[in-house]
């Protein structure tokens, strides 16, 4: 009779522990709300477990201090269809941030201090856009080793594209127009082929061994660190102008504009490093020159 007691405690005991392992991994994500094939979550810790395969969606709002490595636990049977970050503030996106396999993913953020080297790296994905977005520093490779049909990278202030940003093999087609770049880094835009750089706003553009093929109607601002630009090479792409100086500003770039400019004294290879001050600085210049631009409309 004892024996047939402890038999029946452990193989209840056995069927709880089982329940609760079961439950944790049906389990919605703190901070998050689920409904039906979604999740929502809003300023969440990481990392974010998916908790079964039939998710097909995540969307992640709020504040966010750093986004760590693996901050995405993808169910071991499932990929999501979209991931959607749209949120107020990010310190830092670290490495492998969100490795693995999602069909679209669509990131905005008022404020980004810094995305880190392979931060996008180890993702399979369709589409990539980055949008609306105020971006302080992209380090080198931070797109490395992702796989991805489309990037798309628009309508956002971004202080520094760091040397090799762009460094990418496994993207077939990427798109950088109407956005604001501070400065962009030596050889940034490493890629020639499906790469488009289109009526962007660029205060330092230092010398790129090559550029895209599609780089028209930019705007650039036309000092002596930019004569690098004006080679028989680039002679082919007419339709970029300056931003300034202000004898400049709205001219198609020639080279003459820079026969009086000693390169070996007056050119940089790299960006300045950024720092805060600068950046909210920065960031508040284009902000007020955006909101001219919106009233000047409403008249």
């Amino acid at each position: 009779m004892e024996s047939s007691r402890k038999y029946w405690s452990v193989l209840i005991l056995l069927v709880c522990c089982f329940e609760i392992t079961y439950a944790s991994k049906k389990r919605c994500p703190v901070e998050c709300k689920c409904s039906g094939f979604k999740i929502e979550c809003f300023s969440p810790s990481f990392p974010i477990h998916i908790p079964n395969k039939e998710i097909q969606s995540l969307s992640i709002r709020g504040k966010l201090q750093d986004i760590q490595g693996k901050a995405i636990v993808y169910h071991k049977e499932g990929s999501l269809l979209q991931l959607e970050i749209n949120v107020d503030c990010i310190n830092e996106i670290k490495p492998l941030a969100f490795a693995g396999t999602v069909k679209t993913i669509k990131f905005t953020a008022k404020h980004v201090f810094k995305i880190n080297r392979h931060a996008f790296s180890n993702i399979d994905c369709q589409n990539f856009y980055i949008r609306d977005s105020n971006i302080s520093f992209i380090s080198g490779f931070a797109f490395g080793n992702i796989s991805c049909n489309r990037l798309e990278v628009k309508n956002s202030n971004i202080y520094t594209l760091d040397t090799d940003a762009f460094s990418v093999s496994h993207i077939g087609y990427v798109i950088c127009a109407f956005n604001t770049f501070n400065c962009i880094g030596k050889n940034a835009l490493v890629r020639t082929n499906d790469f488009e750089m289109i009526e962007n706003t660029i205060h330092q553009f230092h010398k790129q061994d090559t550029l895209p093929v599609a780089f028209r109607k930019n705007k650039l601002t036309c000092d002596c660190s930019l004569k690098w630009f004006s080679t028989k090479e680039n002679s082919a792409m007419p339709n970029n102008t300056c931003s300034g100086p202000p004898r400049y500003k709205g001219k198609v770039i020639q080279s003459e504009m820079f026969d009086s400019c000693n390169t070996d004294t007056e050119s940089t290879t790299e960006c300045p490093i950024a720092n805060i001050s600068n950046i909210l600085k920065w960031n508040m210049l284009v902000s007020s020159a955006l909101l001219v631009i919106t009233l000047i409309g409403f008249r």
